[in-house]
C-alpha cells in the first residue's frame, strides 16, 4: 500500500473536455493506493469523526486508465466537489472502480471498501465516522441507489444524480435505438452498427473524425437530422443542435464493445419495436434495421426501488443522454414498494446531462442529510482552500 499525503497536484479536464485546470489539493486530503482500487480522502481535521460522504463517479471509457476520475470531481460551474463537502463540515471519499465501462457490481464494492478503509487513512486522529452517506451521479447514480437500498446498515441516506436508475435495459433501448434511427436516416457514415464495434481503443483515434461526421450530418441534411431526435425522444439545445447526437451516439462508440465482453452478448434488440416521431412512420418501420438481443440485464445493473433509508435523486429535465423518464420510472417502484416516504426527486429545469451548478447540488444534499435526521454544518473559513490556474 501507497500513502501519497500533503499537497497533491492533479490535472483536471473540465466536464466540456475541452479546457484543462491544474488543482492543487489542501493538505488535509490524500489518495490511498491499494491492489485494484484508489481512494481519495478528505478529512475535517477540526472534526475527526465529522460525517463521511462517499461519491461514486460516473461512466469511465474502458480504454482510459483505471483511478480516480479527478474530472468528475469539478461541477461545470467550477465547483470542487470535495471542497464544498469539506466546507459544509463533512468529510469527503472517492474510491476508484478496479474497471472502467459498466462496473456497477465492482463500483458498489469499492464503495462500501472506501468506508472500511476510511481509518487506513493517517489524519490527525480520524476516526469511525457519525453517519455516512452516499452520492452518485450518472452510472454512478445507480451505485448509489443500490447502496442506499441494500445496505441500509452501512449508508444513513443518499443522493443519486442523472442516472439511469429507472431501467437499464431501457436506457440501453435508448442508446442503441438512437444508432438504429441515425443509421436508417444516414446509412453507412458511422462505422459498426448498434450492437457491433471495435474495442474503445481503437475508435479513439477515430473519434475526432466521428464528431465531425455527425456534425456535417446535421448541416448537410438537418430534416432528417432533427427526424432523429424526434423518433429518439432526445433534448436538444439550439445552441448546439448537434450535440446531443455526438454525445449519445459517443456512448455506442465506446461502450458497446465492453458491453458485450462484460455481458456475453449484446443487450440491445429491436426486434417487434414500433417507431413513431418520423414524417414516414410506415416506411421507417419497414425499412429500418432489426437486430436480436443476445444477452440480458444482470441484476447488478438495475435498482429495486425497495428504501428504508432516504434517497434524494436530481436530474436534468432535459438530459439527452440519460432521460429525465429515468426519475418517473424509479418513483413507480418506489411507490410499488411502499417506500414513498424515504423518496424525493428534485427536477433541474436545465439542459445537459449532469450539468448541475453548485447551487443544485446544495439543495440536494441539504434535503439527503436533513431526511436521514442530520444536519448541515459548515466549517467555512477552517480548511485550506484548493488553487487552481485556469
Amino acid at each position: 500500500m501507497r500513502l501519497t499525503l500533503g499537497k497533491l497536484t492533479v490535472c483536471l479536464l473540465a466536464l466540456s473536455g475541452l479546457a484543462a485546470a491544474q488543482i492543487v489539493l489542501p493538505s488535509n486530503c490524500g489518495i490511498v493506493n491499494d491492489t485494484g482500487n484508489s481512494y481519495l480522502f478528505c478529512p475535517v481535521p477540526s472534526k475527526p469523526n465529522a460525517p463521511l460522504v462517499v461519491y461514486a463517479h460516473g461512466y469511465v471509457a474502458p480504454d482510459l486508465p483505471v483511478g480516480i476520475p479527478f474530472d468528475q470531481l469539478v461541477l461545470p460551474d467550477g465547483t470542487f466537489i470535495p471542497s464544498l463537502v469539506n466546507q459544509l463540515g463533512y468529510a469527503f471519499a472517492a474510491p476508484s472502480f478496479p474497471e472502467n465501462g459498466f462496473a456497477f457490481a465492482s463500483g458498489l464494492a469499492s464503495v462500501l471498501a472506501s468506508v472500511a478503509r476510511y481509518g487506513d487513512f493517517p489524519t490527525t486522529g480520524a476516526q469511525s465516522p457519525q453517519r455516512v452517506y452516499v452520492v452518485g451521479v450518472s452510472e454512478g447514480a445507480v451505485v448509489a441507489a443500490k447502496a442506499v437500498e441494500s445496505h441500509a446498515d452501512v449508508f444513513a441516506g443518499g443522493m443519486a444524480l442523472c442516472g439511469p436508475i429507472g431501467d437499464f435495459k431501457k436506457q440501453v433501448n435508448y442508446i442503441g435505438d438512437f444508432r438504429a434511427v441515425f443509421d436508417y436516416f444516414y446509412p453507412g457514415l458511422l462505422p459498426g452498427s448498434p450492437v457491433s464495434m471495435d474495442s474503445a481503443a481503437t475508435m479513439r483515434p477515430q473519434w475526432d473524425a466521428i464528431q465531425q461526421t455527425i456534425r456535417q450530418a446535421a448541416s448537410s441534411a438537418p430534416l432528417k437530422f432533427l427526424q432523429v431526435y424526434n423518433v429518439g425522444g432526445t433534448p436538444l439545445t439550439l445552441a448546439d443542435v448537434p450535440l446531443s447526437a455526438v454525445n449519445v451516439l459517443w456512448y455506442n462508440i465506446f461502450g458497446t464493445a465492453d458491453a458485450i465482453a462484460k455481458l456475453g452478448g449484446d443487450p440491445y434488440g429491436n426486434q417487434g419495436r414500433v417507431y413513431s416521431g418520423s414524417l414516414n412512420d410506415l416506411l421507417l418501420n419497414l425499412r429500418i434495421k432489426r437486430y436480436t438481443q443476445t444477452a440480458g440485464i444482470p441484476a447488478s445493473f438495475q435498482t429495486t426501488g425497495i428504501l428504508s433509508k432516504p434517497l434524494v435523486t436530481m436530474h436534468t429535465t432535459s438530459d439527452p443522454l440519460v432521460p429525465y423518464w429515468h426519475t418517473t420510472l424509479y418513483a413507480a417502484k418506489v411507490a410499488a414498494s411502499r417506500s414513498g416516504a424515504n423518496y424525493v426527486n428534485v427536477p433541474v429545469l436545465r439542459y445537459g446531462h449532469c450539468n448541475f451548478n453548485q447551487t443544485d447540488v446544495l439543495i440536494g444534499f441539504g434535503l439527503m442529510v436533513t431526511r436521514s435526521g442530520g444536519s448541515v454544518l459548515s466549517t467555512a473559513g477552517a480548511l485550506p482552500e484548493p488553487t487552481a490556474d485556469r
